[in-house]
């Protein structure tokens, strides 16, 4: 009996915030906007000790050989614009190896928030103004074009579908905070929220051997999966689509070794099961099984603390508009709005989490508390705001 054939679709997230420099205003350094941030000489940063020797260089390695090896081999990469942009400064070989993968057809980029953000919850002329920078850095950088925008599970609503469509994208990866992935098209999410289900173009559900994006929560079970047990779980499951989706710097943290060697060896286990590797874009044109699945429904920030700084930094939104259209210096200008977007990235909100699905994200903090990370951030937020203010007089 002819096995029945199968889809995958591989996407692997990169991104590393800008980290904030522990601020105190009584001792200000005099750098500017700079002083906020942890501003790293080149080839001297924490991310490059932490990460990429480890990590980017031997996994982008091995993908180059399985795209030189295997033809039907392909996957979709997901690549923060802050992340392209430090990268251009502290690491250009490695950006040159981002560049190299994206320039094979097989692989796909997927849009998302330069700045790896919340911003649609607060302001949708931000989150589109990061849109379009995300999708310019792409281009610069990679020179790719994406079809496909990323977005967190907790934004499926209505407006969001309008909102996709108008912005030109074909549809959406849907990074899932409860360990499940998907892919949708712009009209096929469901015009009625009310009981909290969405209509969805195909499911992942594999949820005892690898939990996708949030790819910080990966199960135990990694450090011992092999490629034939992922494949055979692929093969035996009722889905004919699976999307599985991980993020670089968990394989940093955890088990590299393991899933490069999964990696080499998965080519040749699906192609046993008839299993193939396809494009989210190649899945979302075909015709495929529909699936109702639950929308998550915690609070995507669950503390006081998170709560009153994002507030707290979406309330000088008017003010940082009006100086980006209007102060007389241009540098200045485009510095207090890279700054005020530098300070949205979702990951200084993760570090603040106490509970919850954002928990596993504060394990990576660099700070020894999600008090802490609160009480760092609001020095950085109090002070940027008063400048800003003093120069909006």
């Amino acid at each position: 009996m002819v096995q029945k054939s199968k889809n995958v679709s591989l996407v692997f997230r990169m991104h590393q915030p800008v980290g904030l420099a522990r601020f105190n205003h009584f001792r200000r350094q005099g750098r500017g906007f700079d002083q906020y941030f942890e501003v790293p000489a080149p080839g001297e940063s924490y991310y490059l000790r932490q990460h990429a020797a480890r990590t980017y260089y031997p996994f982008n390695e091995l993908l180059r050989s399985l795209l030189t090896g295997y033809e039907d081999f392909g996957f979709t990469l997901s690549v923060s614009g802050v992340m392209l942009e430090q990268l251009e400064r502290t690491d250009p070989e490695l950006l040159s190896s981002i560049s190299q993968l994206a320039a094979d057809r097989r692989v796909e980029l997927t849009a998302q928030t330069y700045h790896n953000s919340y911003s649609w919850f607060y302001s949708h002329r931000e989150y589109a103004q990061q849109l379009r920078e995300h999708r310019a850095a792409l281009r610069t950088y990679l020179r790719a074009k994406p079809r496909l925008l990323s977005v967190s599970s907790i934004m499926l609503t209505p407006e969001l579908a309008s909102f996709v469509s108008a912005l030109g994208y074909k549809g959406v990866i849907v990074e899932s905070s409860t360990g499940s992935s998907f892919a949708v098209k712009p009209d096929h999410l469901a015009p009625d929220l009310s009981d909290l289900a969405v209509e969805y173009r195909f499911a992942k559900r594999l949820p005892d051997t690898l939990a996708v994006l949030p790819a910080r929560s990966l199960d135990a079970r990694l450090d011992r999966l092999t490629a034939e047990q992922l494949a055979d779980e692929i093969a035996a499951s009722a889905d004919d689509h699976a999307v599985l989706q991980l993020d670089y710097e968990s394989l940093s943290e955890t088990h590299t070794e393991n899933w490069i060697n999964l990696m080499e060896q998965l080519p040749q286990a699906f192609e046993k099961r008839n299993i193939s590797f396809r494009s989210p874009s190649r899945l979302i044109r075909q015709s495929l099984q529909q699936n109702t699945i639950s929308r998550p429904k915690q609070k995507f920030l669950e503390n006081r603390l998170q709560q009153e700084a994002i507030e707290q930094l979406y309330s000088i939104e008017k003010l940082i508009a009006s100086l980006e259209q209007t102060y007389r210096d241009r540098v200045t200008s485009r510095q207090i709005a890279g700054t005020w977007r530098k300070l949205q990235t979702a990951d200084h909100f993760a570090w603040m989490a106490t509970s919850g699905f954002m928990a596993g994200d504060s394990g990576n903090s660099p700070y020894d508390s999600p008090y802490d990370a609160y009480i760092n951030y609001m020095n950085v937020l109090q002070d940027f705001t008063a400048e800003v203010e003093k120069l909006a007089k």
